[in-house]
């Protein structure tokens, strides 16, 4: 089993005792401090996979063939900006040069810690733009006749544990 980017239970939110040690915590904690965003990364796609959900999905699909890799995330993805919204971050949508002087005036700001995840996640994403998008038709096939289906992701409630 593949498991997708897990976050905070879909009831509540609650996820690890250690945050700071969560990848994507640190991408929507340096996001959290920046006051202009690139429209490419505003618009990308991304999953959450609340960690109760992928749980049950997980154990239901135990006995399932065995050799069968499933893909375990939740594949109702969001925009970058509809998660800050729902976190109620706002940030002014600009271009790539804008935010790049940006990034570099709040790392100058002493922000630098707090905005590495980002800068690795950004670099990544400007360096080798996504072709692929990871998709999970027959996993999703699978648990729907298991009479399993993902939720529509709250940010809001994922990511309360994450939130500073």
């Amino acid at each position: 089993m593949r498991l997708g980017r897990l976050v905070g239970r879909s009831t509540d939110g609650v996820f690890q005792k250690n945050p700071e040690n969560n990848a994507f915590w640190g991408l929507v904690r340096g996001m959290s401090c920046l006051d202009k965003i690139a429209s490419e990364l505003n618009n990308m796609q991304m999953e959450m996979t609340a960690v109760d959900e992928c749980a049950k999905a997980a154990v239901m699909l135990m006995n399932e063939q065995s050799g069968t890799v499933f893909h375990l995330f939740n594949p109702h993805t969001l925009a970058v900006r509809d998660i800050l919204t729902d976190l109620n971050i706002n940030e002014e949508e600009t271009d790539r040069l804008t935010f790049e002087r940006h990034i570099r005036q709040k790392t100058s700001d002493g922000y630098g810690a707090r905005l590495s995840l980002l800068l690795s996640e950004y670099e990544r994403y400007v360096l080798v733009p996504q072709n692929a998008v990871p998709v999970c038709n027959f996993t999703q096939e699978r648990l729907k006749k298991l009479g399993f289906e993902w939720k529509l992701p709250k940010p809001s409630c994922l990511l309360k544990m994450f939130i500073m």
